[in-house]
């Protein structure tokens, strides 16, 4: 099993639900000057080949992390691990 397969799992068995992990993925974008009359929300639509030759750099990092909850109903969220997959 290797290390991602025993996180998911481990994550799906856990009974304290103060420890997530959470996934993020960014992507910068150039601006699109080939079709400058084209609707804003079609210029850089996920999945598209224009989105794709427009990206300039696209990173992922994994955070684990754990909501420690106060007694005035508020939570600060503690970063434990953080990584890139």
């Amino acid at each position: 099993m290797t290390p991602d397969i025993f996180e998911r799992c481990a994550n799906l068995l856990a009974v304290d639900s103060s420890f997530f992990t959470v996934n993020v993925e960014a992507e910068t974008f150039k601006e699109n000057r080939l079709a400058p009359n084209r609707d804003t929300s079609e210029k850089f639509k996920f999945g598209s080949s224009l989105a794709a030759e427009n990206i300039t750099g696209s990173r992922s990092k994994r955070f684990i992390v754990e909501l420690d909850k106060a007694a005035d109903g508020y939570c600060s969220v503690i970063e434990l691990e953080q990584y890139s997959p």
